[in-house]
């Protein structure tokens, strides 16, 4: 899976992200948990490695880090910012 690569414009600052989703004129932030999530989706990945990634990041046990990996998926599924091509 991937973000959505047309009409999205982000930045990293000082470790966060700011998004604007040009399709819908709307603005979020992404916190710095997040953006580690955000910046992985940037290329391809799967659902198993953004857990990996937290859990190593964050030294989260695997459980804790797939609720945090679903929420913010599905937080991201809610806006459409991934791209059409996700199979989840």
């Amino acid at each position: 899976m991937r973000l959505r690569n047309d009409d999205l414009e982000w930045r990293e600052i000082d470790g966060e992200i700011v998004v604007l989703d040009l399709a819908t004129s709307r603005y979020f932030a992404v916190n710095r948990s997040g953006a580690v999530l955000w910046l992985a989706l940037s290329g391809d990945v799967d659902q198993p490695e953004l857990v990996a990634l937290l859990c190593e990041r964050y030294a989260l046990d695997p459980t804790a880090a797939g609720a945090a990996v679903e929420e913010f998926l599905g937080a991201l599924r809610d806006r459409d910012l991934l791209s059409q091509t996700d199979p989840s």
